[in-house]
């Protein structure tokens, strides 16, 4: 009699530690993902940032929010874009990600967590974590896509042949921005006659070869401002300031809007005599300066303080 009361006990236990975990898993809504997003609301803008201790971007504070809520999501806007089901905008609800486009490049280049009522939580880089219209002037017309990754009822979503594509009616409207965000897409290399190729997506990742100005590359993937890219014979990580990313060979599409602009992630930034890192330095602007945007060329912005006149890398200006 003992030994069945003990079996009976142990088998409660196991289902009752069964329906925990099940519940737990199920517990990462859309709402919990929003609820984590919030907790974050203030935290300061660091490009390439995590963590809550050393500030977000915008797809790490993404992927942290989801994280919280117990769904793993990679690094980077080129590869979260593609987690998760297409889900349309007049279909959203609170937990999706929704993607933007043409905000310092050309591509997808921000997201943000839906929270309703057209509203998006995002690392903005002039206001941190913060909550933002979508139907604002200027995020409004860079709106591209939308996937969901937590469902309302919890369970992550996997993503379908059936619903991963977009309308075609969404999908016109978006083709011309999202060529630098997919993978495979190729690129010329510009600005330099030879550039150097990097183990990782960072300046202090060891060279391990270069590739002449001119070479057309595949870009296999992108994250913030590197894209691994592939010649054949050589493969790594370059900066986005030497590639074209527009395969029909010309310039890219105006990723900051001409008129006021401001310096932003650094405290003072070069300013140069033309659109490369090989031209010669001719001063120099604060960090939070306002600028007049004169033109865009590639990934860098003619500009103007009012003293100073020259070319900045857009990674340096938000407006």
């Amino acid at each position: 009699m003992q030994k069945w009361w003990i079996l009976v006990a142990a088998v409660v236990m196991l289902f009752s530690v069964t329906v925990v975990d099940t519940q737990s898993a199920e517990a990462a809504t859309g709402s919990q993902v929003v609820s984590e997003g919030k907790k974050l609301q203030g935290t300061s803008y660091q490009w390439g940032g995590r963590t809550p201790s050393t500030g977000f971007d915008c797809s790490g504070f993404v992927r942290y929010a989801y994280g919280q809520a117990g769904i793993d999501l990679p690094f980077g806007t080129a590869n979260q874009v593609n987690e998760g089901s297409f889900v349309s905008r007049s279909n959203l609800q609170p937990g999706d990600i929704v993607f933007f486009s043409g905000t310092y490049r050309s591509g997808v280049s921000h997201n943000g967590i839906y929270v309703g009522d057209n509203q998006f939580i995002h690392a903005s880089a002039s206001q941190g974590v913060t909550i933002t219209s979508m139907n604002n002037s200027y995020w409004a017309p860079k709106y591209h896509s939308a996937r969901r990754v937590a469902s309302s009822g919890g369970q992550e979503v996997v993503a379908s042949t059936s619903d991963s594509t977009p309308s075609s009616q969404e999908s016109t409207s978006s083709s011309s921005s999202s060529a630098s965000s997919s993978s495979a897409d190729s690129a010329t290399v510009v600005n330099t006659s030879r550039v150097n190729v990097r183990d990782g997506g960072s300046l202090s990742a060891s060279v391990i070869g270069g590739i002449n100005g001119g070479t057309t590359v595949e870009v296999i993937e992108e994250y913030n401002y590197w894209a691994k890219v592939s010649t054949g014979s050589t493969e790594g990580f370059v900066s986005l300031n030497f590639l074209d990313l527009d395969s029909s060979g010309g310039s890219t599409s105006a990723s900051v809007s001409s008129g006021d602009a401001e310096v932003i992630n650094t405290s003072n930034v070069n300013v140069r005599s033309g659109a490369s890192l090989s031209d010669s330095v001719v001063g120099n602007i604060s960090g939070g300066t306002d600028v007049e945007v004169i033109e865009e060329h590639n990934y860098w912005a003619k500009v103007s303080d009012g003293s100073t006149e020259g070319y900045v890398s857009l990674r340096f200006l938000d407006n």
